[in-house]
């Protein structure tokens, strides 16, 4: 090992101080230049930067990921890869801890390697400003020809406060065949990670607002939320935190929701995850999405939750920067949580309707009108209904009684009323007007939707205001959106 361990070192010296090549010849490696052999290599660097990292007692993960694209004919394949972390040691400093490994010396880093080759493992060593670490075939016999990831995770604490929002990491790395004793073309990139703010002031959360205590998964969690950067299946999500063995038990009452980051709206949920009851693994969340999600085997809100949630309702967060969150690592958050909201009906700004959310109704103030011309009022996509629950075609007359579904509002949905249809067949005519003037001389008594259609002077009681528009639509001498609110 300690022979092992003296010539990574020294391959990373010479990666330090000079090119390093395949030579040729005899296969051995020098310092002298020489022809380069096309090795494609590429870096892939990323932190998460949640809030407080960047501030004295903070902490930063680098993840490097280095995809050797093609491996030169002449090599027995990959036998090493060398990373080196040059990073600014006022404000950082290795936050990993070695394991010794059978002879004593503590230089075993291997619990940073996330992804490699089956038995690979990782050692190292900090000095000042620079972090040398060697990702290697442990059993010296395995050089790798087709090598499409290695990850490793690298912590770094913050020492003290950053001053700047963004702190650069230069990452260099080297391919090695210690069979054929050849070094391959190295790579050299530079990283500039940026601060992630939280909000600036914590918003006094609601009573019925529910906490959110990390962020990411966590077998103690009680409520989790994760943003994806990019497409992942809810079962990679959670696998990169537990074992195999451990997901079929933890996650049989585990209830998510996906919400899309940009308009805050559920486009997908489950409110049983997990194994055997339902087994959602292979659910996409798409990029720009995060999910929200409860654990009921523990103390999250779990009823609340799944008794609540609903595609198409909104989400609000408080004290929670979505686009801050850590897609790989779990980071505890204070003073946060979120709030399902229904779903409403948005109308668009020329729209002739007045929409009364304490009173779940919607006033429509056209005479004639079907359920295509209604639904083209509103910004959200929306379905109209009948009195008997069935959907409307866009060419179907729409009269009072019929109702928005957002049962998440009021009762059944949000009651449509047409402005003066005062007996609900779509159209004013002779009809609406005696009911109307036969209510006034109180021969009839309007109640419920015909009232709220008939009372259109003052919102409160039937006039005679009333029965004079209501006259005038019919005869076209007046149409409803002239007395419309505005």
């Amino acid at each position: 090992m300690k022979k092992l361990i003296s010539l990574l070192m020294s391959l990373l010296m010479i990666f330090t101080f000079s090119v390093c090549v395949f030579a040729e010849g005899e296969g051995e490696s020098t310092d002298e230049p020489a022809e380069v052999v096309e090795t494609a290599l590429e870096i892939i660097a990323k932190t998460s930067n949640p809030y407080g990292t960047f501030n004295e007692g903070g902490k930063l993960s680098f993840e490097i990921s280095l995809d050797i694209l093609s491996v030169p004919e002449s090599s027995s394949g990959v036998s090493i890869v060398v990373f080196e972390l040059i990073y600014d040691e006022a404000y950082l400093a290795p936050g990993a801890e070695p394991a010794p490994d059978e002879d004593g010396d503590e230089c075993d880093y291997s619990s940073l390697l996330k992804f490699g080759p089956e038995g690979w493992g990782v050692i190292g060593r900090p000095l000042d400003g620079v972090f040398e670490l060697a990702v290697w075939d442990v059993n010296d016999d395995k050089p790798v020809t087709e090598l499409s990831n290695i990850t490793i995770k690298v912590p770094f604490d913050v020492l003290t406060d950053i001053p700047t929002d963004t702190i650069t990491v230069g990452i260099n790395a080297v391919v090695y065949d210690r069979v054929a004793n050849e070094c391959a073309v190295y790579a050299t990139e530079n990283y500039s990670f940026e601060r992630a703010y939280q909000p600036d002031e914590i918003v006094n959360c609601p009573e019925n607002f529910i906490p959110l205590n990390t962020a990411g998964y966590l077998h103690a969690a009680n409520n989790v939320i994760y943003y994806a950067e990019e497409d992942i299946t809810i079962g990679e999500y959670i696998m990169s935190y537990m074992e195999i063995t451990n997901n079929q038990q933890d996650m049989n009452y585990f209830a998510i929701a996906i919400v899309d980051a940009e308009t805050n709206k559920v486009v997908y949920c489950d409110t049983v995850i997990g194994r055997p009851q339902s087994d959602k693994s292979g659910v996409v969340i798409p990029a720009g999405h995060y999910i929200i999600g409860v654990n009921g085997n523990l103390s999250g809100d779990f009823k609340t939750f799944t008794e609540s949630v609903k595609v198409g309702m909104n989400v609000e967060l408080f004290n929670v920067n979505v686009t801050a969150m850590d897609p790989s690592e779990p980071v505890t958050l204070e003073e946060a949580g979120f709030r399902l909201v229904p779903n409403e009906p948005v109308l668009k700004e020329n729209a002739n309707a007045v929409y009364d959310r304490e009173n779940a109704t919607l006033m429509v103030y056209d005479n004639d009108i079907t359920a295509g011309e209604l639904t083209d009022m509103f910004e959200n996509d929306i379905a109209v209904k009948d009195v008997n629950g069935n959907v409307l075609g866009d060419d179907d007359k729409v009269a009072t009684g019929s109702y928005l579904p957002f049962t998440e509002v009021a009762g059944m949905g949000i009651a449509i009323i047409i402005a003066g249809d005062v007996n609900s067949d779509g159209v004013v005519n002779q009809y609406d007007y005696i009911l109307v003037k036969r209510h006034y001389f109180k021969t009839y008594t309007l109640t419920g939707h015909q009232f709220k259609a008939a009372c259109l002077n003052n919102g409160e009681s039937i006039v005679i205001y009333d029965y004079i528009y209501i006259k005038r639509f019919y005869f076209g001498t007046l149409t409803p959106d002239a007395i419309m609110p505005r």
